[in-house]
């Protein structure tokens, strides 16, 4: 399973909103479609992303390189 994008107003970011999204969407993963692994994707430029992502707990594997042409 992947999660791709999730847009949020820039008044609600850095607030609980994304927290319990994500909290949300992931728990629907494990526990309701039983995934064994939950992926994040976010572009290789957006570092906000990339920091909220880690916030979570969440651990960079690595980057997928030349799948999106710019």
């Amino acid at each position: 399973m992947e999660i791709g994008y999730t847009w949020y107003a820039k008044r609600v970011q850095h607030t609980h909103v994304n927290t319990t999204c994500k909290l949300l969407l992931l728990t629907h993963a494990f526990e309701t479609l039983g995934c064994n692994v939950v992926g994040w994707r976010t572009d290789n430029f957006n570092f906000a992303s990339q920091r909220a992502i880690e916030r979570l707990g969440a651990k960079k594997d690595g980057v997928i390189r030349g799948n999106v042409l710019r």
